[in-house]
């Protein structure tokens, strides 16, 4: 059965007691899944301002908060989680002084790798800019570990943590520039037919495979699923006046994702062995005798070429402004991701081999 979740915990007053705050959950999943079910809601909360429905979160992290009780009872199927805290979080106007945002993500997981008779060898944090479905802005932030266990054996650990990006309102003058980008990216998205996306897909499909197959690896496989959130995407971007990273996810693993977009002052299009090629092409600047250390540069076509993905959704939308002008958005989804760390020699080969 899935997990259900009450939107805020309940509150339990009593005269000669404390102040009691609970969180509930109906699940058949373990502790780990049930407090992750509640941590969840980090997405819907406001670290600037205090706000947002997501009271099972706040209360997980309440600051003031000391001490926590926990029941469980099971009838049948139904599993209910109990969770009770004293003092008592989510007090009116005290959020901001509760509520801490997210430190870095990798802080506290070497010192347990480390207290855990593993030797840490290398830890990189990268941060990324995404948008939330609701719009909202946040910054991820994704911590690569590699590390040796007791016995020497070679492991990668990430972390990832989200926070939400205060958007500050700009100066006068680049809210003038705001404006004409604004009404530059006015008008609307321009129908295609379902032929045609397929036949633009299985082109796109061919066009990575031809690569691919240079470098010696297994050809990917189109993959509806993923075209349809690849078709959203570009859609959302071709309307939007820069283009940035999705969180989008297959299951509970990130996609691997590669974009790309064209713009003219009149009609325009981006046919598929131009847009497969202008990510290939960064092969150029690839290294194939060493681990990369960033893939600005090299992700696309590393990514291209990734031998272990598997599966490929492909979108692709043209937006016409109200000034006449085109732009065309390209989105390719990967499954599983490439650009590992660690993993670049074997996924990444040369080209005849």
């Amino acid at each position: 059965s899935r997990t259900s979740l009450i939107p805020e915990p309940c509150q339990s007053h009593s005269r000669n007691g404390p102040v009691l705050l609970q969180s509930l959950a109906h699940s058949p999943f373990p502790a780990e899944e049930v407090v992750s079910q509640w941590y969840r809601d980090i997405d819907k909360y406001n670290f600037a301002d205090g706000s947002g429905k997501a009271g099972n979160f706040t209360q997980l992290v309440w600051l003031g908060t000391r001490e926590v009780g926990v029941g469980r009872a099971q009838s049948g199927s139904r599993v209910v989680v109990v969770a009770h805290y004293r003092p008592p979080g989510n007090v009116r106007g005290r959020y901001v002084a509760n509520v801490r945002p997210v430190e870095s993500a990798g802080s506290d997981v070497t010192k347990q790798l480390a207290a855990a008779g593993c030797r840490v060898t290398s830890s990189k944090i990268e941060r990324e800019e995404v948008r939330g479905e609701d719009g909202r802005l946040f910054v991820v932030e994704r911590e690569r570990i590699r590390y040796e266990d007791e016995q020497g054996n070679e492991k990668e650990k990430i972390v990832e943590r989200r926070q939400e990006k205060p958007e500050l309102k700009p100066p006068p003058e680049k809210q003038q520039q705001q404006q004409k980008q604004q009404q530059a990216t006015q008008g609307k998205v321009l129908d295609a037919t379902e032929s045609q996306m397929s036949q633009f897909g299985h082109e796109v499909l061919e066009r990575h495979n031809h690569h691919r197959m240079q470098h010696g690896v297994p050809g990917l496989a189109l993959n509806a699923e993923l075209s349809a959130k690849a078709q959203a995407f570009a859609t959302e971007l071709c309307g939007k006046s820069k283009l940035y990273n999705s969180s989008a996810t297959h299951g509970t693993e990130r996609l691997g994702e590669n974009i790309a977009s064209r713009w003219s002052n009149g009609e325009t299009d981006y046919n598929a062995i131009d847009v497969v090629d202008h990510w290939y092409n960064e092969v150029e600047k690839f290294r194939y005798n060493e681990e990369p250390s960033d893939i600005n540069g090299i992700g696309n076509f590393t990514q291209l070429v990734w031998k272990n993905s598997k599966e490929l959704g492909v979108g692709k939308a043209i937006h016409q402004a109200a000034d006449g002008s085109h732009k065309v958005v390209v989105v390719c989804y990967y499954y599983p991701s490439g650009n590992v760390m660690s993993s670049f020699r074997q996924n990444v080969l040369r080209p005849g081999k």
